[in-house]
């Protein structure tokens, strides 16, 4: 009963979004009435929602992982399997997420989404406790809201390139993209106290674009923003898994509501700044967030994690924002699909170092190796990135050469 007083709100919140399932004028692209502004931020605060309690349902796993990984036995490499099955199901839909975007709209695939993941976020703690197999089952949700959370981001981006204007596409991919750290803020937040509180089980309950797929994907710059979206999503995804259990491992007196909450509340001013930013500080972010993730892992005081922490959470919303940018710049016409791919990527490799950061705890029982795995994929993504992207777009013919493959 608790948690639906998260979810009602987002299913009400993501209902205007009705608007788009019959034939009408709303939010045409760039259109010229003096009401285009006023929509735009009524949108602009409603997908800010969506995205919001979209992070709220993923981060409840990774902040109830300590108790249910007390309460069922889970060794680290079960509770890795248990965390990392989200983004076997996550990688899956976000190309089919990002081609449905492009064909139909973005607005219905949201709107469709947000309605399962809600409810299956609301029945995850009731059907967990009706099995033993408590592993497998909620391996298995999360797989299953993994699928459909996939679509959200490539959604998103194929909303922006057809619906805003070019010059007000940064800020408002920034003030949409912030929603990620108002939801793990809240609940971070409000799932701590919760949790302290009632325990774990109380807050986890367009016409057809012509689409040059195969010249598209021989550009070295599309290339390069995919391995960079790559190197920085599935890095944050680990960060965004693991952390929580970090905090309570290394300094078991720390308090949840502290580093659940604290990191992204500093992310929310840098995502707004770096909606104005994106172009000069992409590459800042992807470089020095690098620093502060290898000085997380050597840190040894409470308060020093938190200062690391919080610095590479801000550090890289610069990265989700640019990225994101970047890819409609690229491809306007497909940049559903564009973001798909990278994301799908990200996905992937995400599966991988969140659980391969598990088998890595249990063999070495320390924390470094999984901080430098971070490191290391976060450098190799800001060097391709730097030696390859372009900001031109890529789906019409002319410009840059293609990559010889």
């Amino acid at each position: 009963m608790i948690f639906h007083a998260l979810i009602i709100p987002m299913i009400h919140l993501q209902c205007p979004a009705l608007l788009f399932l019959f034939p009408s004028t709303s939010m045409l692209p760039f259109p010229a009435s003096t009401s285009y502004r006023c929509e735009v931020r009524v949108w602009m605060f409603t997908l800010l929602a969506g995205t919001c309690f979209l992070y709220c349902a993923r981060s409840s796993l990774p902040i109830c992982a300590v108790s249910m990984s007390e309460q069922f036995g889970w060794n680290k490499k079960q509770t890795g399997l248990a965390l990392s099955s989200f983004f076997w199901g996550y990688c899956l839909t976000q190309i089919a997420g990002g081609h449905l975007s492009d064909k139909v709209g973005g607005e219905r695939v949201l709107l469709v989404s947000a309605l399962l993941w809600g409810f299956i976020t609301v029945v995850t703690p009731l059907v967990t406790h009706a099995t033993s197999a408590s592993l497998f089952l909620v391996s298995f949700l999360r797989f299953l809201m993994g699928l459909l959370q996939g679509v959200h981001f490539p959604a998103l981006s194929s909303v922006f390139a057809k619906r805003v204007r070019d010059k007000e596409r940064g800020f408002f991919c920034s003030f949409v993209g912030c929603g990620s750290q108002c939801g793990t803020l809240l609940i971070g937040g409000a799932g701590s106290l919760l949790q302290d509180w009632y325990g774990w089980e109380s807050f986890t309950t367009s016409a057809k674009a012509n689409m040059p797929w195969r010249r598209l994907l021989k550009k070295a710059p599309v290339w390069a923003v995919i391995i960079g979206q790559v190197s920085v999503a599935s890095s944050a995804f680990t960060l965004f898994s693991w952390v929580p259990i970090f905090f309570k491992n290394r300094f078991p007196d720390s308090k949840g509501l502290i580093f659940n909450v604290v990191p992204w509340l500093a992310a929310i001013p840098s995502a707004l700044v770096s909606g104005r930013l994106t172009d000069h500080l992409i590459k800042t972010g992807m470089g020095v967030s690098s620093i502060f993730i290898f000085l997380l892992g050597q840190s040894t005081s409470f308060s020093q994690a938190m200062v690391f922490i919080s610095v590479a959470a801000s550090l890289q919303t610069f990265n989700h924002s640019g990225l994101t940018i970047n890819i409609q710049d690229l491809a306007p016409s497909c940049s559903g699909f564009l973001f798909g791919v990278a994301n799908t990527g990200g996905s992937v490799f995400g599966i991988l170092w969140v659980y391969l950061s598990g088998y890595l705890l249990d063999i070495t029982g320390s924390w470094d190796s999984m901080f430098h795995l971070l490191v290391a994929v976060n450098v190799l993504g800001l060097l391709v990135y730097l030696e390859f992207a372009k900001t031109e777009r890529m789906d019409i013919e002319g410009a840059i050469p293609v990559l010889r493959v």
